[in-house]
């Protein structure tokens, strides 16, 4: 076979291989209802937090949307204060999926008051995220296949447990930050949450650090487990609670 012959089937072999690597997570369906999460300290067992979720279908100038809601009190972040929020959700229902509109998070200390303040913007018309955070203005790319951390957990689900493929997503996170995520099965488990036993299908959480990519190594891994059985309820997280430098915890379904 010819040089420029056997270069063209190793590009053809490398963008097949590159293909069925990764594909962008599906966003629809999306299961509504209720549910609510408590947050342990991995090192000790203690509880730092708990919160109450809640998804449901909405319209807004005429066109379906998903709203979403969390009321969350207790220990959080790097501080470790008490703190009570409320984070608030808005999601386009299209025909290729959902994708974010606006998302607000309210942070309040024992007297009421507010200490953090952000609000996310998704402009798909300048393809940009503009993240106001207490009247500081952050702006990132708006990528296809772009997730916001409030919703993720709501959509992870939808992961091909059944093939195992990878898949990929831009995430857009509460410090606010950007990260290009590849989520991973890492096959089944049996846990016991609420004194139940659940098989479960086991995610891990990469986020490509790029410049900071040494960093990685220090940085604890982050774990899902959703349910085998459809819908894919989600069981478990174990990683870090809101990025590099706050505390590993153990967050359930307290349902």
């Amino acid at each position: 076979m010819k040089k420029s012959q056997l270069f063209l089937a190793g590009m053809l072999i490398t963008a097949v291989a590159a293909s069925c690597a990764a594909a962008p997570l599906k966003t629809l369906p999306i299961e509504t209802g209720k549910d609510s999460i408590v947050a342990y300290e991995k090192s000790t067992g203690a509880v730092r937090w708990k919160s109450s979720l809640s998804t449901s279908k909405t319209t807004f100038n005429g066109k379906p949307y998903i709203y979403t809601e969390e009321t969350g009190k207790g220990k959080y972040g790097k501080d470790n204060a008490y703190k009570t929020w409320i984070v608030r959700g808005y999601y386009q229902i299209g025909a290729a999926g959902i994708t974010p509109y606006e998302v607000k998070l309210e942070m309040k200390d024992t007297d009421g008051k507010q200490v953090f303040m952000l609000d996310k913007s998704y402009n798909y018309d300048a393809k940009k995220v503009v993240c106001d955070l207490n009247d500081s203005i952050k702006t990132f790319d708006l990528n296809p296949n772009t997730l916001d951390r409030d919703i993720m957990g709501r959509l992870l689900p939808n992961f091909p447990f059944e093939t195992g493929d990878d898949t990929t997503f831009y995430l857009v996170t509460h410090e606010p930050a950007l990260y290009n995520i590849t989520m991973k099965l890492r096959g089944k488990e049996t846990i016991t949450v609420k004194g139940r036993d659940v098989e479960c299908y086991k995610l891990e959480l990469i986020p490509d650090l790029g410049a900071l990519g040494f960093v990685g190594a220090f940085v604890p891994k982050n774990y899902f487990w959703y349910t085998v059985t459809k819908p894919h309820r989600f069981m478990r997280y174990e990683g870090l609670e809101s990025g590099i430098g706050t505390p590993v915890i153990v967050m359930e379904s307290d349902k």
